[in-house]
């Protein structure tokens, strides 16, 4: 096996995450700057790692995109994007809007996304195949939206990366269900991706800019190219 399930249900449900978004939008309200939530510096870190690697120019969508942070963040690197998020919950995506008009944000399902065939340039899952119930009909779906020579970019969590931070449960979260190394994954996307280019680029070690703190890499970023047909 690839993984291991570790719950008999999904706890992932848009009432769940409409709580979450709840609470960080409450949070956006009352900090000052980043400095008062050190997520945000780790997940800035993310970003430019993800990306440097990204063209400058066309269509890109983020999916599971929350209240929209990627999104925002790539519009600001990059102008001259097109930039959609889609998420399932009402919340994210209510709060989403309130932030860029530039930026097109709707409701929509990982595995049913709103939009036809070979719309994007670029499709960028962060941080949400890990929660899905059916990973492979989640990446037949990113795919399906890409246009021929579009990019597909999945981050996920390191399996077993955790350790060196004294986590020895199955996976590091309790709303993942399933983490992968980065060969398992591979050869989970080889199911779909086969005619595809496909690479894994591990993150360097990150030094938060206030702790001080350095941590290695605990996800890894996945990156194909369509070049194919839909299988």
């Amino acid at each position: 096996m690839l993984f291991k399930k570790t719950t008999s249900s999904n706890i992932n449900t848009p009432k769940f995450w409409d709580d979450k978004f709840q609470e960080e939008w409450d949070i956006l309200q009352t900090a000052e700057h980043a400095h008062s939530v050190s997520g945000y510096r780790w997940d800035a870190m993310r970003f430019g790692v993800l990306s440097s690697y990204m063209p400058l120019r066309g269509k890109l969508l983020d999916i599971g995109c929350g209240i929209g942070h990627f999104c925002r963040y790539i519009k600001a690197r990059n102008p001259y994007l097109e930039v959609h998020g889609v998420d399932f919950t009402h919340k994210g995506i209510e709060f989403a809007k309130q932030f860029d008009p530039r930026i097109d944000f709707q409701n929509g399902e990982a595995t049913k996304i709103p939009f036809p065939d070979n719309y994007f340039d670029i499709v960028s899952a962060q941080e949400i195949i890990e929660h899905l119930d059916d990973p492979t009909k989640a990446i037949k779906e990113w795919r399906r939206v890409l246009k021929p020579g579009g990019e597909l970019y999945i981050t996920t969590p390191w399996r077993g990366a955790g350790e060196q931070y004294g986590i020895t449960a199955e996976v590091m979260s309790v709303e993942h269900l399933r983490e992968w190394t980065p060969s398992e994954f591979a050869k989970l996307c080889s199911q779909v991706l086969d005619k595809d280019e496909k690479k894994a680029i591990f993150p360097p070690a990150m030094t938060d800019v206030v702790s001080k703190e350095t941590t290695m890499p605990v996800w890894f970023l996945f990156i194909c190219k369509k070049v194919g047909d839909i299988k």
